[in-house]
């Protein structure tokens, strides 16, 4: 709502609280939550933190559920840092921890940011091509933001 520094201090405070709680069943999505939202934010050094803290937590409790986003938002972090190749290394982890999930809308994310990546480096072909291979595997919600945008995409040569 327009006070970035004020939403970050709150979100950071949070996730300090509910860590004390001892509860750690959701610990994993609330970082990474956290981390796109400093990343929007431009806290590069803190979302890095988070993701770190949620990669962690995903290791220690053996759960995986949200590790491709934990690689799409670190891609994010390092294409806008100038990094584009560690970048492209993180949404191809992304990309290949949602395809061993079956996690088709979380693949898709991905691959969109991958193909963001790919057009900057004048690569669009290969971007479109995944997304194409991504988005025929969808039998429903093609209506959504994500799916519309990869269609979008792929009806629109860049």
């Amino acid at each position: 709502m327009g006070d970035g520094e004020r939403a970050r201090k709150q979100m950071l405070e949070g996730l300090d609280l509910f860590a004390n709680t001892g509860s750690g069943l959701s610990l994993v999505m609330m970082n990474v939550l956290c981390a796109e939202a400093l990343y929007r934010l431009g806290d590069d050094d803190e979302a890095f933190r988070r993701l770190e803290a949620a990669e962690a937590e995903m290791h220690a409790r053996q759960e995986g559920l949200l590790g491709p986003d934990i690689w799409r938002v670190r891609g994010r972090l390092l294409a806008r840092q100038g990094a584009h190749a560690a970048a492209e290394t993180a949404y191809c982890q992304a990309i290949e921890r949602a395809q061993a999930q079956h996690a088709l809308s979380l693949e898709l994310r991905a691959a969109l940011d991958l193909y963001d990546l790919r057009a900057n480096d004048h690569r669009a072909a290969e971007g479109r091509d995944l997304l194409a291979g991504v988005l025929a595997r969808f039998t429903q919600g093609l209506d959504r933001p994500e799916p519309a945008r990869a269609a979008a995409i792929l009806r629109v040569p860049r």
